[in-house]
């Protein structure tokens, strides 16, 4: 009984004090004055509430040092949260040096804006409170800020320089991404701390400096800076280098790479490709990964897409997940010979994972040996250049988005007798959506997931068959106008659209067919010849 009791006293006083704080909220303060918004926050101090016109109104904006307001005076200290968010047309804001803080997102989406002074009164600057001001070419940090906090500047994509003081002592995740008007930016010695993707999206950042001060930077803070071309550490930095001029930052202690560029050169002494360490570096074209190193972890070079080759040297023992991902400039992959762990059998182009027989790694050159039995996630994930893939009859496996996005492959074969089991959107985006399998397997695939992204299955003897193809011809190729086919005893003629769509089928009889493809687009099409000893099919481009 005494419990119930002193619940109840607890629930009246829980409601009694939920009264008084939503009728304390009902009842703030909030006044018009110079067409401004003012909320009172406490006995003699306001803050910015917002404007007091339409959103698309354009001009000036000064904010008052001091209000008046029921015959009582008031400081500004405060730009309140999201208080101009949206006003795109506001060009010039005047900011009183009676304000201390900014709210998050106070000045987000004013493209228009292109000065603001903050002044050295200012200590917090709220989360994204710039974020979106495109018009801002120039802007001085005051000296009172510590913390550049996260988004505050992030889609300045028309400033071109900013002065960071030496006050500063950490720089939060966003600070400056997607400012890509940034061509250089001086990093002062008081900071300690880059978060992870301050910088990222700085498309036009050439170069930076680390001081010696800094002692922590976290994984991506540069990355997609697809301009940088030169990265120097201080020398007496004590966790970070450059050591031999490798355009690189370098965790000493662990010998790790954990921020490259395009003219990154990689140590000997190098052991470990950091995450994400030439994460967006498209102007990367080539890069040789000395025998010192060991690991490369996840997505190390991701969307690397100017990369073309890839040399794996003996001592690497571990390929984290998805290293390559986004590589899609790839034509070359090699790994040496001697590595315990992956091979390139059969100069397939590819990076295997032997005990496993698995394939994490193709490019637009690949071809997949005979001895694989599994196809890994994403292994040509985004590979625009891949045109054609054959998967032999040893594969049992798929993985998720292995060919996804592969925008031009336009011809599938799959010799496996058994349809291999397939993960999530391996096929996803595709250029066809016909595939050719082997005689008598069309059943099997057409019962199976495969036709989720294949609504046409064709039978594919090309290689297999008895007959022999180097007695098919079909010319010329491309085509202009009419196309000839030339087999023995040649039973039937099938065209399909590169789609899977049948366009043309008819029996025949000789040595010699002709089709005019004049009543069609431009484009590539599918031939199947049947004749007496097998089934051939062939791939033509009409201009």
């Amino acid at each position: 009984m005494k419990r119930f009791s002193l619940l109840k006293k607890w629930v009246a006083i829980s409601s009694l004090l939920c009264g008084i704080i939503v009728a304390t909220n009902l009842n703030a303060q909030i006044f018009i004055y110079n067409n401004l918004k003012f909320e009172v926050i406490n006995s003699d101090q306001v803050s910015v509430y917002g404007p007091n016109f339409d959103q698309n109104a354009t001009g000036n904006i000064d904010i008052p040092a001091s209000v008046s307001y029921n015959g009582s005076n008031y400081d500004v200290t405060e730009i309140r949260y999201k208080a101009f968010n949206g006003y795109s047309r506001l060009t010039s804001i005047t900011i009183p040096n009676s304000v201390t803080t900014i709210g998050n997102n106070a000045f987000s989406g004013c493209s228009g804006l292109t000065s603001i002074t903050i002044p050295n009164s200012v200590t917090t600057i709220g989360l994204g409170a710039f974020r979106g001001c495109s018009g801002l070419t120039s802007i001085t940090i005051p000296n009172s800020v510590t913390t550049i906090r996260s988004r505050v500047f992030s889609d300045c994509s028309g400033l071109t320089s900013i002065t960071i003081p030496n006050s500063v002592t950490t720089i939060d995740s966003y600070a400056f991404s997607k400012c890509s008007g940034l061509t250089s930016i001086t990093i002062p010695n008081s900071v300690t701390t880059i978060r992870d993707r301050c910088f990222a999206d700085c498309s036009s950042l050439t170069n930076i400096t680390i001081p010696n001060s800094v002692t922590t930077i976290e994984y991506d803070a540069f990355g997609f800076c697809s301009s940088l071309a030169a990265i120097n550490v201080d020398s007496s930095n004590p966790i970070y280098d450059s050591r031999n001029n490798c355009n690189a930052i370098i965790k000493t202690a662990d010998n790790e790479l954990t921020i490259g560029c395009m003219n990154t050169i990689i140590p000997n002494s190098v052991t470990t490709i950091g995450e994400d360490a030439f994460w967006g570096c498209s102007g990367l074209t080539s890069i040789t990964i000395p025998n010192s190193v060991t690991t490369i972890n996840g997505y190390a070079f991701y969307l690397c897409s100017g990369l073309t080759s890839i040399t794996i040297p003996n001592s690497v023992t571990a390929i984290k997940q998805d290293a390559f991902l986004g590589c899609v400039g790839l034509t070359s992959i090699n790994v040496d010979s001697s590595n315990p762990i992956y091979d390139s059998r059969n100069n397939c182009n590819a990076i295997i994972k032997t005990a496993e027989n698995k394939l994490i790694k193709g490019c637009m050159n690949t071809n997949i040996p005979d001895s694989l039995t599994i196809i890994g996630n994403n292994a040509f994930w985004g590979c625009s250049g891949l045109t054609s893939i054959t998967i032999p009859n040893s594969v049992t496996t798929i993985g998720n988005l292995a060919f996804a996005f592969c925008s031009n492959l336009t011809t599938v074969i799959s010799y496996s007798q058994t349809p291999p089991s397939l993960g999530l959107d391996v096929f996803a985006d595709i250029g066809t959506d016909i595939l050719f399998v082997s005689q008598n397997c069309v059943p099997l695939y057409e019962a199976s997931d495969w036709k989720n992204y294949f609504t046409n299955i064709l039978e594919y003897y090309e290689s297999i068959a008895e007959i022999d193809i180097n007695s098919v011809s079909v010319y010329p190729n491309p085509i202009a106008g009419k196309m000839i086919v030339e087999a023995d005893n040649i039973k039937n003629i099938s065209i399909f659209s590169v789609s899977g769509q049948l366009i043309y089928e008819t029996p025949t009889t000789g040595d010699t067919f002709e089709y005019d493809f004049g009543k069609h687009g431009a484009g590539v099409y599918l031939v199947k010849i049947e004749t007496a000893k097998g089934i051939v099919t062939r791939k033509v481009t009409v201009k």
